[in-house]
């Protein structure tokens, strides 16, 4: 489990590019690419969530964000089913607000949370299906999470 946050990163994306992760993404992507959120669950101080990749090793990382407090959500579905996971992340990031706390912004295709809370504990394991998923959006098994 993760307990600090970890430095920004450099990560070379295919065309030359680079983008920096964030402190969240490289806590939970590490060196794996890109990412879906296959579950996502908010209750009364505590957001909980799932990622795995979309192509490559069958892994997956459940992260807890304690002390949380939800501060904004905008959804922007153009079809049904857009807001049921698994989501397509365009980025996760995280601004270091001191004093232990944390602002985290996850932003899907359909979707955008905000909220604060401590730095996360993050656990990453091999996944079992229906938690790989693969570039169509759907997972291993063939229905969606």
């Amino acid at each position: 489990m993760y307990h600090r946050p970890p430095q920004q990163v450099n990560l070379a994306f295919g065309g030359g590019g680079f983008a920096v992760a964030t402190a969240i993404e490289k806590a939970l992507y590490g060196n794996l690419g890109v990412h879906g959120v296959t579950d996502f669950a908010v209750s009364a101080g505590v957001v909980w969530l799932r990622v795995a990749p979309w192509v490559g090793p069958p892994v997956h990382t459940a992260a807890i964000f304690r002390d949380a407090r939800v501060t904004s959500v905008e959804a922007y579905p153009t079809n049904p089913g857009d807001l049921d996971p698994p989501w397509d992340v365009i980025g996760f990031d995280s601004d270091d607000l001191g004093g232990g706390r944390w602002r985290f912004v996850l932003h899907c295709a359909s979707i955008e949370w905000c909220f604060e809370s401590a730095w996360p504990d993050v656990e990453r394991a091999d996944a079992e299906p229906p938690y790989v998923l693969n570039n169509l959006n759907k997972c291993s098994e063939g229905g969606y999470v």
